[in-house]
């Protein structure tokens, strides 16, 4: 029993991984502390990092935003020589009409901008060791700054080692 025992702890064996999941957006400068910190207090850490991907709907959202945002682009810029190219029969006046508003879409782009951008946002900073979550904002709202997330290594009884220079 004993030879399992020990092959079991040694497939458990710790191997001091920190994967971050971010908001890039939101938590760029957040990541690149963490990453700084990392590198200082647990140089024995591998540290990684990737963008944490928004829902399917809110992705799903954001896309249709933006294609709608290139096609307004390109029939409010090209739509008077494609009604013209391909003969389409609009009324002069709705032509007319169409040329001298050509640009009320300005402001309808500046306004789904961000809206874009609102939907694509998560707000989320992750923090895994060794496939565990040790940190959420999505759980917790709240941000801690590295030296918070020392003390939370401490208690998982993880303790710092400085690199001398």
């Amino acid at each position: 029993m004993a030879p399992k025992a020990s092959a079991a702890a040694a497939d458990k064996k710790v191997d001091d991984r920190i994967h971050i999941q971010y908001d890039k957006t939101a938590f760029e400068p957040h990541l690149k502390l963490y990453q700084q910190g990392f590198a200082e207090y647990y140089p024995q850490f591998t540290v990684t990092a990737e963008e944490y991907p928004p829902s399917p709907l809110c992705y799903c959202l954001s896309m249709g935003i933006f294609v709608f945002q290139i096609v307004m682009t390109v029939v409010f810029i090209f739509g008077t020589m494609a009604v013209n190219r391909f003969k389409i029969d609009v009324h002069p006046d709705h032509i007319k009409y169409f040329e001298e508003h050509k640009f009320m879409i300005v402001p309808v782009m500046l306004v789904l901008s961000p809206i874009r951008h609102l939907i694509s946002k998560t707000s989320a900073f992750e923090v895994y060791l060794n496939d565990e979550l040790v940190s959420s904002t999505l759980t917790s709202r709240f941000m801690p700054n590295f030296e918070g997330f020392k003390q939370i290594l401490d208690k998982k009884g993880i303790k710092k080692t400085i690199v001398a220079n």
